[in-house]
């Protein structure tokens, strides 16, 4: 998920209106970025259920900081793969929490669980 600020770290509303951090509310809406993100890509086979797993305990466990952005740029089928995996390991470690999480490995679950839920309400 990428969002963009003005040069004083405000943000914009969905109406591409300027909104001061401070004012911002738990039900604020904000403006998100819906296109691909760029950058280096490693390369993300589809439905790796190996490496999906792989990224889920890295992400739950703290040995990386974020959701990869190959897998932000993934197809749906390797999107929901991934959050199923992460579930599991909620579900088979009742002390993991995702309260550990980093902010931008959260908004990037988010992202991930946002694609999904449209996909799914679309089919």
């Amino acid at each position: 998920m990428v969002i963009d600020v003005t040069e004083d770290h405000s943000l914009f509303d969905p109406d591409k209106k300027e909104i001061a951090s401070k004012d911002i509310k738990e039900d604020t809406k904000l403006e998100y970025f819906e296109g691909e993100i760029k950058g280096k890509e490693i390369p993300m086979h589809n439905n790796d259920d190996y490496k999906m797993d792989s990224l889920a305990f890295s992400l739950l466990f703290l040995k990386i900081d974020r959701v990869p952005k190959e897998l932000l740029n993934a197809s749906i089928e390797d999107s929901i793969m991934f959050i199923n995996h992460i579930n599991r390991w909620l579900w088979l470690i009742p002390n993991l929490s995702l309260s550990s999480l980093s902010k931008t490995a959260i908004a990037g679950l988010r992202f991930l669980e946002k694609k999904a839920n449209k996909f799914l309400q679309n089919k």
